[in-house]
């Protein structure tokens, strides 16, 4: 059943997460927005995210459902520090976040585990703010596909679709033979939350920018075999006819496996899945997204999280690639203007490989608005 609409809403913010991801959506009919919030970026962006959130979503009462990717310090810690402020602002509806309570159930029984702390910390507060807790079609377990040929869709309140990508069960098997630090104390809440409090934060080079276009597109990276990023939720949101993928930092080779899944799904084969929207894995990072993937997933318009710190991302022969491989018509929208990518805000580069870029201002972040087209009650697994 389809209906058109007028007033339907999809809006995907990049806040101003510094090095790392916080990601707001907000979708429905613009009298009844619901709101969901991916990651909180490092500890010392939360004002930054704050004020941002302000900004674009001033009526932002209640989160339908904060999603934590992954254990990275620059997607957890700022969601740990908000937690551990006291009253929120908003009230939060559901938590999506795979602690070691949650992954355990996929180790093996091979003796003493190890636990992360920002995970820990995080699972503590969970607990102790008595948030609902990886509870929609999950059952309080963990947020996993059974393997890359098993996307699952799950609908939210407001029609909006997740289209579940990842992790898999035998990633997360992996994850919890090495879940390390604190062993003693795994999953003890008033130790975690005892050590929280004495916890003062909460209170690869790139290539030269001299490299031609061409070099940057010949370049050969490396594949991401990161255990922690392989773990990142990752997912496709589907609303009014528009879909966006939202892939943490889900490396190329996790992310290809599932993709090739739903192409073969099809009943019509095709080459490249079509999407809207598409924010960039790991911050454009060169070994999380080759040019594998970009030949099998496409989408018009592509979202980078980052400030250029640290890790100097993204990097510039992603740009590129995505230059090579990728659709037009074609738009970088970045959160930030800085260093890594003011490369590309040149007109003669625009002209010549046709593509548009849109930067974030200073501390405000980037929206992004996927103008829905139908309304629809079709769940179809393979959107």
């Amino acid at each position: 059943m389809m209906k058109k609409t007028t007033n339907a809403v999809y809006d995907v913010t990049l806040l101003p997460a510094s090095y790392g991801d916080s990601i707001l959506i907000n979708y429905g009919l613009a009298d009844d927005l619901k709101y969901i919030l991916i990651d909180g970026g490092p500890y010392y962006a939360l004002k930054d995210i704050g004020d941002s959130i302000k900004l674009h979503a001033p009526q932002l009462k209640e989160i339908e459902l904060l999603i934590v990717t992954h254990i990275d310090a620059d997607h957890i810690d700022g969601i740990i520090r908000m937690l551990h402020q006291g009253k929120l602002p908003f009230t939060i509806k559901e938590v999506w976040f795979n602690g070691y309570g949650q992954i355990k159930i996929f180790k093996e029984d091979d003796g003493h585990l190890l636990g992360y702390k920002q995970g820990e910390y995080l699972s503590a507060l969970i607990e102790h703010k008595q948030v609902v807790h990886n509870k929609t079609h999950f059952e309080g377990k963990a947020i996993s596909i059974k393997d890359s040929a098993s996307p699952i869709c799950i609908k939210l309140a407001g029609g909006f679709k997740i289209l579940l990508l990842g992790p898999d069960e035998t990633t997360l098997a992996e994850f919890a033979k090495n879940w390390e630090k604190e062993s003693t104390n795994i999953a003890d809440i008033d130790a975690w939350l005892k050590s929280l409090e004495s916890n003062p934060r909460y209170t690869d080079r790139a290539l030269l920018g001299e490299d031609s276009i061409a070099d940057l597109q010949a370049y050969k990276a490396t594949k991401d075999n990161s255990l922690e990023n392989r773990t990142s939720i990752a997912f496709i949101g589907v609303y009014g006819g528009r879909s966006c993928l939202f892939a943490g930092d889900k490396p190329n080779d996790a992310m290809l496996s599932v993709i090739q899944s739903l192409l073969d799904k099809r009943k019509i084969k095709k080459e490249q899945l079509q999407l809207d929207a598409w924010k960039v894995a790991h911050h454009g990072s060169r070994k999380s997204t080759l040019y594998t993937l970009m030949q099998k997933l496409s989408a018009p318009k592509l979202l980078i999280s980052s400030d250029g710190k640290y890790y100097g991302f993204p990097n510039e022969d992603t740009i590129a690639k995505f230059l090579k491989f990728n659709q037009r018509p074609l738009t970088f929208y970045f959160n930030y203007r800085h260093a890594k990518n003011t490369r590309w805000d040149d007109d003669e580069l625009r002209d010549a490989y046709m593509y548009k870029t849109e930067y974030g201002k200073l501390n405000e972040g980037i929206k992004l608005s996927l103008i829905p087209t139908m309304l629809t009650n079709n769940t179809n697994k393979t959107l």
